[in-house]
């Protein structure tokens, strides 16, 4: 059976490529500048579902959880894609040190604060409840 995230997945990236056709092939395109911030925006959520679809696989590895709330979770993911496009790793986004190695998500510093606080900072990840 085929998941619905699977699915949605399949769909945003034929809307990235069909958007990507219009765009190299036409010439003129009324609202050109709004069909870029679609297309930006597409991208993103299309790379921040395949971000959390590897980060919930670390999480069921390591007997943890991700933050159920969908809109801070999204939050979160969108500053880790941003940050991968920009500084090239998904560095904590909230973190102030982007360029730091340990700052990579998930990060040392964070995984720390989860084994002592039940969370890391950002509340991507928590401890599983038993």
């Amino acid at each position: 059976m085929v998941s619905y995230d699977f699915l949605e997945r399949i769909v945003l990236k034929q809307k990235i490529s069909n958007l990507k056709l219009v765009l190299n092939s036409e010439n003129f395109i009324p609202n050109r500048g709004e069909l870029i911030i679609m297309l930006r925006g597409l991208e993103v959520e299309y790379n921040s579902q395949e971000l959390e679809r590897k980060l919930q696989e670390y999480a069921t590895k390591n007997s943890l959880a991700l933050n159920s709330n969908k809109e801070i979770k999204k939050g979160i993911l969108t500053g880790l894609v941003v940050s991968k496009e920009k500084y090239g790793e998904y560095y904590c986004p909230c973190k102030p040190l982007r360029e730091d190695k340990s700052n990579i998500c998930p990060c040392a510093e964070g995984m720390k604060e989860l084994k002592e606080q039940g969370s890391c900072y950002c509340g991507l990840f928590y401890k599983k409840k038993s």
